[in-house]
């Protein structure tokens, strides 16, 4: 493995676990913590969850080869590595086999987002993947790739996508104290800043928005992830969805748009934010879908105050790498 000749740039792995898919990349970003550059990917991949096995031990396992694999695939020289190269599962799979070579050092830190409560290294809940309650996955972590425990670090998922954004994301964003972060995929997690500080509350659970309850027994997760949208639609995958290209497709985004600006709504209401960011899974189709929002949520406005005086409502600057870029804020 090859470092870059620049001293003060440092290398970490950011993994973004989620319900359908856990994303990993190896981010470059500055030693200088004033530094304005935000970090960058410059080699990620991508496993089905359902690949990772079926218990916190097999998953472990998996995740700790991918890790390997993929830092002994990534030529850490941006000279060498294209950014934001996607690798195959194959040449992962493969560098992970070959003979151990003195790479992690060169890592400087791992971070890990989890779609569930988080304490001390710990998954205390994972809805999504439910064999991942009380998992240890820092400490196994630290333990099969020998390195150091004080340099991983495991936290909510979305919290780690809003770390990305508030610290390196759109001048709006960065200039907002007040701040939800709202992430749309399989599921749906939220991260809430209140006067420049993220969130976290008696359980670690302040901003779980999506378990918030919508059109009676429904959660918002279940009426707007975009497990949700998929089901509405009929199909598999969202590219199928975005761009509509049909009036049926076009009122399923309708209907979706309304439903997602009534949950942003309650959202308001209950937290007051200055700035909404939305990202995860779904991020590539939002601009198909905020001019829809948007209207919704000026239907329930509430305060006196025109939306567009004391509220923004954006897309995640990192897309749906947001969470594995924000593992290593």
């Amino acid at each position: 493995m090859q470092i870059s000749s620049q001293s003060n740039l440092q290398y970490g792995v950011g993994v973004d676990i989620g319900g359908s898919f856990v994303k990993l990349g190896v981010v470059e970003y500055s030693a200088d913590s004033n530094a304005d550059a935000p970090p960058k990917i410059i080699n990620k991949f991508k496993i089905s969850t359902a690949g990772m096995g079926s218990s916190s031990t097999t998953f472990a396992d998996n995740l700790a080869r991918s890790i390997y694999g993929l830092i002994r695939e990534t030529k850490v020289d941006v000279s060498l590595q294209p950014e934001n190269n996607d690798s195959t599962i194959a040449a992962i799979r493969a560098a992970a086999e070959t003979p151990q070579a003195k790479i992690i050092p060169t890592i400087s830190r791992i971070g890990v987002g989890v779609p569930g409560c988080v304490e001390d290294g710990k998954i205390i809940d994972c809805a999504n993947i439910p064999y991942l309650a009380n998992c240890h996955l820092a400490q196994l972590l630290s333990q099969k790739l020998k390195f150091n425990l004080q340099n991983i670090t495991l936290d909510n998922d979305a919290n780690m996508a809003a770390k990305a954004e508030v610290a390196f994301g759109d001048d709006r964003i960065k200039s907002a104290k007040n701040i939800v972060m709202i992430t749309i995929g399989t599921g749906i997690g939220g991260a809430v800043f209140a006067n420049g500080v993220l969130q976290n509350g008696a359980r670690g659970l302040f901003g779980e928005v999506g378990r918030m309850r919508i059109f009676g027994d429904k959660t918002f997760e279940e009426v707007c992830s975009a497990t949700a949208l998929k089901t509405m639609a009929v199909c598999d995958d969202l590219t199928e969805i975005f761009p509509p290209l049909n009036n049926a497709t076009k009122a399923i985004i309708a209907s979706y748009a309304q439903n997602l600006g009534m949950g942003i709504s309650n959202i308001i209401n209950c937290y007051d934010p200055s700035c909404i960011i939305l990202g995860g899974g779904i991020s590539f189709g939002l601009k198909y879908l905020l001019p829809e929002v948007l209207q919704e949520v000026q239907k329930h406005n509430y305060g006196g105050k025109p939306l567009d005086e004391y509220l923004t409502i954006l897309s995640a600057t990192f897309g749906n790498n947001a969470g594995i870029i924000g593992c290593i804020v």
